[in-house]
């Protein structure tokens, strides 16, 4: 019988097809074979996860107190006496006298005294320039003697001359307790400023006793 060259590739040929089904048979069992052109990828490695069941912790042995034998000390009575109490004394309390309120004294009125009850125009007044005025000082006799009115007398002072006449005698006599007007027929100066003057009362002998003042603005 003669071979021919078709039998001999057709032999080939199926033990080429043989070859080929083992090699995917081996892919189909063995993914991972070195034969897989296409291998699986690799999986991550398996975490193992702790047991939900705690585990039980054996506690430290209980101490137990040893109940050692107390020794008491012997407590000898004390050779040293006790201190004496000292007895303390309470001062008796004494209140202090109530002090006598001092005298007060009445002051005496000497023979020529004067008092400032009012005044018109008061002290600040504001005048114009040229302005005539009756100055007025009302005054009290609080003395022991009588304002004769021969004797005694009212005069200028100092400061701002704006006055008709220098002296004036009393009008009347003036006795202890009475007040009586001393009136001044006065014009205010031309010029604006602030300006002040003084008047005095006058005894029968000359002496000044009692002195009055007046202050002013023309503006």
């Amino acid at each position: 019988m003669k071979v021919s060259i078709w039998d001999i590739l057709s032999v080939v040929g199926l033990l080429a097809l043989i070859g080929l089904v083992l090699v995917f048979a081996q892919i189909l069992i063995n993914p991972s074979s070195a034969l897989n052109p296409f291998p699986p990828p690799e999986l991550p490695p398996t975490i193992e996860l702790p047991s939900a069941t705690p585990t039980q912790r054996s506690l430290p042995p209980t101490w137990t107190a040893t109940v050692s034998a107390l020794i008491m000390p012997t407590l000898a009575p004390s050779s040293t006496p006790l201190p004496t109490a000292t007895r303390f004394t309470v001062a008796t309390w004494t209140p202090s006298p109530t002090p006598t309120p001092l005298a007060t004294s009445t002051p005496t009125p000497g023979p020529n005294q004067a008092r400032l009850i009012s005044q018109n125009p008061p002290d600040g007044a504001v005048l114009s320039p040229g302005q005539e005025f009756d100055m007025v000082w009302k005054v009290e006799n609080n003395g022991t003697n009588t304002w004769d009115k021969d004797d005694y007398t009212f005069r200028y002072s100092s400061g701002q001359e704006i006055h008709k006449y220098d002296e004036y005698a009393l009008r009347e006599d003036v006795s202890p307790g009475e007040r009586y007007d001393f009136i001044v027929d006065m014009a205010a100066p031309n010029e604006k400023g602030s300006y002040s003057l003084a008047w005095k009362l006058v005894d029968e002998d000359g002496k000044t006793f009692y002195t009055m003042t007046f202050s002013f603005r023309v503006q």
